[in-house]
């Protein structure tokens, strides 16, 4: 367990801290949190890898789609990734567009300061600026068009944990037992917190645990501030609400992930491992809407791909041999929009501001 943890449950007057704020201290404690380590925690030799990992044909495909979307939407070539990680979607978008002839504005919003280091050296044929944060990026450049693009961003957001008990919400807090094990504490909920979960219209059953994403208002406020005009491509994966109260899923979605491994126990290898929740899709959705983020597409990330073009990223295999340059880019394809695997483990949102719902369907049909 790391000393910011320990510290935080000793000082708090219950003795015991929220879930949230246990989360916030295992990912992004400044000296012992996960995502500062210095180890690569992406890919292969690290615990959990995203789309751009897989292969380089996914974001030569965004790529297309992004140019399209500045062309027929006429917005600046302005890009801004939250989350950026390392770097590794930054670095293929900007070679794509170096391919193509053409600069971009490109914002890399990225806590781990490594992170952000590394691809100011590794992109230098573009304006690139980099933020620790969103309130960073709106503090120093204060509001753009283009587009804001992130993938398994939102799911590692530090939540809330409540559960239901005895007809009563309660809360989940993390604490200590005498041995100095983590050990799970309940008290009543706040009214702002019940109120919180009646709103966006979440009816628990009993004994039921969900996560509280209540960190969505916050942000897409921010993305409400910044962007004047643009779109909104949010990749993760999560559950409607129907979904979320299934009784399969009363246990919740708080889920670790170390080696490749899911771990059900997130108090478990703190700052040793990664820690993420499904989003809560329709919140997600409405409290856009109150911010003017208009929705206009919500769809399986299979579905998504599909519409965009990804087959033609086919490649013929003439050489017959397994690991040729087309047959690696084919089964990477199949990954990205396979049933069994990222294709329909992933959900693709887009919303728009500023731009009008007829403009983005006759470009979509394009």
């Amino acid at each position: 367990m790391i000393n910011s943890v320990k510290t935080a449950i000793a000082r708090s007057h219950l003795k015991s801290i929220p879930y949230n704020e246990f989360i916030s201290l295992a990912l992004y404690d400044s000296l012992e949190g996960y995502y500062n380590q210095k180890r690569d925690v992406f890919g292969k030799k690290g615990d959990f890898f995203t789309a751009s990992h897989v292969h380089s044909v996914f974001c030569e495909l965004l790529g297309e789609w992004f140019l399209k979307l500045f062309n027929e939407l006429h917005l600046p070539h302005v890009i801004l990734e939250l989350g950026g990680g390392d770097g590794r979607f930054a670095k293929q978008l900007c070679e794509f567009f170096s391919n193509k002839g053409m600069k971009i504005t490109y914002y890399f919003v990225e806590g781990n300061e490594i992170h952000r280091k590394n691809i100011k050296e590794q992109i230098t044929n573009h304006t690139l600026e980099t933020f620790s944060s969103l309130h960073d990026f709106e503090e120093n450049i204060g509001h753009f068009n283009g587009i804001i693009y992130s993938n398994e961003f939102f799911d590692a957001q530090p939540v809330k944990v409540v559960e239901k008990n005895n007809g009563e919400l309660f809360e989940v807090y993390v604490s200590m037992d005498d041995d100095g094990r983590l050990i799970e504490r309940f008290y009543p909920c706040s009214r702002e917190m019940v109120d919180w979960i009646r709103k966006y219209g979440i009816v628990l059953s009993e004994g039921h645990r969900m996560e509280v994403p209540n960190y969505l208002n916050s942000i897409l406020e921010q993305i409400a501030t910044v962007l004047h005009k643009g779109i909104i491509l949010t990749i993760d994966y999560g559950y409607t609400n129907e979904e979320l109260v299934d009784p399969r899923r009363k246990k919740g979605s708080l889920r670790g992930y170390l080696d490749h491994q899911m771990v059900d126990r997130v108090t478990d290898h703190v700052g040793k491992m990664d820690i993420t929740h499904h989003i809560h899709w329709d919140s997600f959705i409405k409290i856009g809407l109150e911010h003017d983020l208009d929705l206009y597409m919500f769809e399986k990330q299979q579905q998504f791909l599909l519409q965009i073009g990804i087959l033609d990223y086919v490649r013929e295999n003439k050489s017959g041999t397994y690991f040729s340059t087309a047959s690696k880019q084919n089964r990477a394809i199949q990954q990205l929009i396979s049933g069994d695997f990222m294709g329909n483990m992933f959900e693709v949102c887009i919303q728009a501001k500023g731009i009008r719902k007829s403009q983005l369907e006759i470009f979509m049909k394009k």
